[in-house]
């Protein structure tokens, strides 16, 4: 199978709806969220029928997005490369990317992380230095989805992916151990 231009494979409506159920009673009301790589908008849809959340910004490589239509803010550009305040950021980034997206996030966001990723990003030696020993920002919780998803349009890609959100404390405060939650199909 041949790669999609812009590594577009969008993230199914019900799937981010799932996702961002589990973002609720974090996020404030009118916080500013980024979606990174806005791709067809199911997660900026979520958020906006969930409630959660205030002024979003939508970042991607491709121009021609339909996600960036839904956003305040439109950013053309790759989300590495740049710097949006915003309290959360929020969607699913590439899955060749992802790891440069997390830490790339976990930098700029003033709050919080949230993103869609495969599980097994849970492990590797180097991931684990990177992010989960000496990580910048303490992982709070992944929200294991209980059914695979399909990112082609039928059937799944018999890969088990996981809603990973990271959570800045205050200062003095001790993280306790991430939680491990699952979402229903």
């Amino acid at each position: 199978m041949t790669r999609r231009a812009f590594d577009a494979y969008y993230t199914p409506d019900d799937v981010a709806l799932a996702c961002v159920g589990a973002l609720a009673p974090l996020v404030a009301r009118g916080a500013s969220i980024c979606e990174p790589s806005v791709g067809g908008g199911a997660f900026v849809r979520a958020l906006r029928e969930r409630q959660i959340g205030g002024f979003i910004q939508g970042v991607d490589v491709d121009p021609r997005a339909p996600g960036l239509e839904l956003c305040e803010l439109r950013t053309v550009a790759d989300f590495r490369e740049t710097y949006p305040i915003a309290d959360w950021i929020v969607g699913n980034p590439p899955y060749r990317d992802a790891e440069e997206h997390v830490l790339h996030a976990l930098k700029i966001a003033r709050v919080g992380v949230a993103l869609l990723l495969r599980l097994n990003f849970l492990s590797g030696q180097g991931r684990y230095f990177r992010l989960w020993a000496n990580g910048p920002v303490p992982l709070h919780s992944v929200h294991v989805l209980a059914a695979r998803p399909s990112f082609t349009g039928g059937g799944t890609d018999a890969i088990d992916y996981g809603f990973f959100v990271w959570t800045r404390w205050p200062p003095g405060v001790v993280p306790g151990p991430p939680v491990v939650r699952w979402v229903a199909p």
